[in-house]
């Protein structure tokens, strides 16, 4: 018997801020919708995203690279049954947040003696109030 592989990669915009939600066993995770467009077409993607991928820290409009699982399940609503495709994220990459934490590391520290003040570069309650 062949080895299968169940594996999807997308890469796309996230088409609003992370959502926190728990599931029925309690643990919480982030629901995002991932926008991936070709050409004319745009096709959004429904992404379960673990906690351990810190998507609290993930804005509406990043750009996120997932390499995930896809699952598909079927339901019923309306005596009509309806499919849903979700993916669960083995690897994700978000370039947004990536190039938000190099801007912080990249700060210039002040100097601290640019804001060493004396107490002579303050005028008196005296001169204040004239």
């Amino acid at each position: 018997m062949g080895m299968y592989v169940n594996q999807v990669h997308i890469r796309g915009r996230l088409g609003s801020d992370p959502k926190y939600v728990k599931g029925k066993s309690g643990k919480g995770f982030y629901r995002v919708n991932v926008a991936v467009s070709y050409k004319d077409k745009t096709d959004w993607f429904p992404v379960l995203v673990s906690e351990k991928f810190r998507p609290d820290e993930w804005k509406k409009g990043d750009l996120v690279d997932i390499v995930g699982k896809a699952s598909y399940t079927s339901y019923k609503k309306d005596n009509e049954t309806r499919y849903s495709l979700t993916i669960f994220p083995i690897n994700v990459f978000n370039f947004n947040r990536v190039s938000r934490i190099k801007e912080l590391k990249e700060a210039t520290p002040v100097d601290e003696n640019e804001f060493s003040l004396e107490l002579d570069d303050f005028e008196s309650e005296d001169q204040a109030v004239q």
